[in-house]
């Protein structure tokens, strides 16, 4: 390889994975769709502007770079698709992903032929490519806003379940106008849907049951997996030609609802290493674009993008919510929020690159289709193609500026974000954390949430009234589900120090650094130390699960006190204080060890003379 196209390839590379990622950066700081700063990224460090990157220096590698990078970012958007989700709102998700494709198909079609001179076997094409939502787009969009689950569940469960379908679609579309013959279109992509889930179903069982026996060390389960869906891909399209992005939903799907208890670290681990690959491509990609064909597309372009997003996603949202027990307000707001996103853009990237590769005619079984109906076949393949490329980005754009910016404002006018998250999560369910529980809800008024993996204190919690839930806590989805997304707050009051570090860092992702605390000495695993989120508290408290037992012995006192004209004793600590609304967890012994001294919360207004159980005094006794 001569010495300037290795120096090309390498700043292609260089440029594109650093770019992307800054720009991601960038955007995520900035509180803006980061895939409109890297399609403009692109075009600036493209042939345009600067040059950097030239993705014709990558030749042939870069549609198989494109698809291997596609099929991981759906395998990883369907290990996060929620089964639960899917149960509530399955028959709507499935008309979407049939019925509403083909509607969506047929009227951006026909606007399509009436809007522009395209001919007909590349508006089908076009058609079929903003069929797809962008399910990378969604996800960080619905974690944002806050929407009510259902429509949460039915946005997330179509973006990921559509891409591969609009994607057979473009194929089937593709070999209508490059080769002679439709039984062949059709059945292909017949055995395309038939190839896709039977090697993802079989790939996705196959890797969960290696990793259930624990032959791979637990620091390579991710790289593992990665792999695996690699294998899952590649598999599929040797035995058919575009079937591996279907496999990766099916395989990735089958291993989020297998329940592993490490799944959290994979999933973490898959969502970064898409979020590297979403910025490499849109980068890659877009550099190819050139400022001539968007302004050549002209009005009527916009025009026709106009009626794509204002008239033909609300008519097939209305047609197909008909009678499914949607209100007006549900269906404004799955009518406005379809954002289009790496898989349409790719898509038409390769179906562009392929024609000029090829530089074709328009021939083939919809080209003489469309001869034989009397419409006109028009130019060359390679400039109908680039039309196409030029109306997809267009639709990617401007569906993400208006609808992923005005999303929350949506939300918010028609009344569908959920209340910001206020409920308190403990982690353990001894009789210490048992009492802290009924001290909060009781006097901050604040929802509380007890998780626990002994079953045995977490039934007693659910006798006294908690709402208790038998989980491990490192797991956040299905304590989530039980708390209906009512957690805001975590605290980790386990005897394991390096379970409550644990715990902490992985909720910090959900509710964030700030809202963890974690029981904990400070002498547990250095490491876990180093990398635990949260502030600690209780460090010269002990054991929670002993100072439960001397709380049932009578060893220790565990008092309320009115905050009205509290004066904390020498030797007491305070471990909460409370009032209507607001909480504040903490430790303040004013000497030395706290093994033996009385424990307070302290609330508004005088505490009741009858209260027992941790919130009247009681005698101390001495240690046995």
């Amino acid at each position: 390889m001569p010495p300037v196209e290795h120096h090309v390839i390498l700043l292609t590379l260089i440029c594109a994975m650093c770019g992307g990622v800054g720009l991601m950066i960038f955007g995520r700081k900035l509180g803006v769709p980061a895939i409109v700063l890297l399609l403009a990224g692109g075009v600036f460090l493209g042939p345009q502007a600067l040059g950097w990157v030239q993705p014709s220096s990558l030749g042939g590698v870069l549609p198989v770079f494109v698809s291997i990078c596609v099929g991981i970012i759906l395998f990883e958007g369907g290990m996060s698709l929620d089964i639960k989700g899917y149960r509530t709102a399955g028959k709507f998700i499935r008309h979407l992903v049939t019925w509403g494709v083909f509607i969506t198909w047929a009227l951006s079609t026909l606007a399509l032929m009436l809007l522009t001179d395209v001919s007909l076997p590349f508006a089908l094409l076009a058609a079929s490519l903003v069929t797809v939502t962008g399910p990378t787009v969604i996800m960080p969009l619905m974690k944002r806003i806050r929407v009510k689950p259902n429509l949460r569940d039915i946005l997330s469960w179509e973006a990921v379940l559509v891409d591969p379908i609009g994607a057979f679609l473009a194929v089937l579309c593709f070999e209508g106008i490059v080769r002679q013959g439709g039984g062949a279109a059709l059945t292909n992509f017949g055995l395309r849907i038939a190839v896709g889930l039977a090697v993802g179903l079989i790939g996705g069982l196959l890797l969960a049951w290696i990793l259930r026996r624990n032959w791979i060390p637990e620091d390579m389960l991710s790289v593992s997996v990665l792999a695996g869906a690699v294998l899952i891909f590649g598999a599929a399209e040797l035995v058919l030609s575009e079937a591996g992005l279907l496999s990766t939903v099916a395989g990735g799907l089958v291993l989020g609802a297998s329940n592993l208890p490490w799944l959290k670290e994979v999933k973490r681990f898959k969502a970064e290493l898409s979020e590297l690959m979403i910025g490499m491509l849109f980068i890659l990609l877009a550099s190819r674009l050139k400022i001539d064909q968007f302004k050549q597309f002209g009005w009527e372009g916009l025009a026709l993008v106009a009626v794509v997003v204002f008239v033909v996603r609300p008519v097939m949202i209305f047609i197909l919510a008909r009678g499914r027990g949607f209100d007006l307000r549900d269906k404004l707001f799955l009518s406005w929020v379809a954002p289009r996103g790496i898989v349409a853009a790719s898509m038409a990237s390769l179906v562009r690159i392929t024609l000029e590769q090829r530089g074709m005619a328009e021939t083939g079984l919809f080209g003489s289709l469309a001869a034989f109906i009397g419409l006109e076949v028009r130019g060359s393949a390679v400039a109908a193609a680039e039309f196409v490329e030029t109306f997809v980005y267009s639709v990617i754009v401007v569906t993400i500026v208006l609808q992923g910016l005005s999303a929350g404002w949506v939300v918010r006018l028609l009344g569908l974000r959920l209340p910001e998250a206020k409920g308190l999560l403990i982690v353990g369910a001894h009789r210490l954390a048992r009492e802290l529980a009924v001290f909060v809800r009781d006097v901050a008024g604040i929802p509380v949430f007890v998780a626990d993996t002994n079953e045995a204190s977490v039934k007693q919690a659910q006798r006294e009234g908690l709402r208790a839930v038998l989980a491990d806590a490192r797991h956040p989805q299905p304590i989530e589900e039980f708390a209906h997304d009512q957690i805001g707050r975590v605290a980790a009051l386990t005897n394991n120090e390096d379970l409550n570090a644990r715990a902490c860092r992985v909720w910090s992702e959900v509710v964030g650094s700030s809202s963890v605390c974690r029981w904990s000495t400070g002498k547990g695993n250095e490491k876990a130390e180093q990398d635990a989120r949260g502030v600690v508290i209780w460090n010269t408290l002990g054991r929670p699960s002993r100072v439960s037992d001397e709380l049932d012995w009578g060893h220790r006192i565990m008092r309320r006190e009115p905050a009205a004209g509290f004066e904390q004793a020498e030797g007491d600590m305070v471990l909460a204080a409370a009032s209507p609304g607001s909480l504040s967890l903490g430790a303040t012994t004013p000497n030395g060890d706290a093994s033996k001294r009385k424990l307070l919360v302290v609330g508004p207004g005088p505490a009741p003379e009858e209260e027992t159980s941790g919130v009247a005094e009681t005698e101390e006794k001495p240690a046995p």
